[in-house]
């Protein structure tokens, strides 16, 4: 596992470096992503996470591309951003139809709900299984 830089000019650059190593380690990842939020700014991070989050996908590693999305939630908190992570995450499960049925009732569709709390009944949906 590599250690993710320290220096804020060299974060990004090692973010793009990882986002295509198989062997780069989701936890550490998410930490950079959110000093990069952080440190700098937010929409510079979120596109980085968006480069992640394509090899998550690639990877086929559901809590992990959850949590990310729940990062990427605290940096939009906009409700539009739900409709997001549903669209990733029906792509992603879009021959599962547990995990499809479990989208459903997580709360996308609930205006009211801030774009994280979709995200968090849905790992409290999946633990129950």
């Amino acid at each position: 596992m590599t250690n993710a830089p320290t220096d804020i000019e060299q974060i990004e650059e090692w973010i793009l470096s990882q986002a295509g190593d198989q062997a780069a380690d989701a936890a550490e990842m998410r930490r950079t992503l959110q000093r990069l939020a952080d440190e700098l700014e937010p929409a510079r991070a979120d596109a980085c996470a968006e480069l992640w989050q394509e090899e998550l996908l690639n990877r086929e590693q559901a809590d992990e591309l959850i949590d990310l999305l729940k990062l990427r939630a605290g940096w939009h908190r906009r409700p539009e951003f739900k409709a997001t992570c549903l669209n990733v995450l029906t792509t992603f499960f879009n021959t599962d139809v547990f995990h499809r049925t479990l989208l459903q009732h997580a709360g996308f569709d609930q205006r009211e709900l801030a774009p994280d709390e979709p995200l968090q009944r849905l790992q409290r949906l999946r633990a129950m299984r």
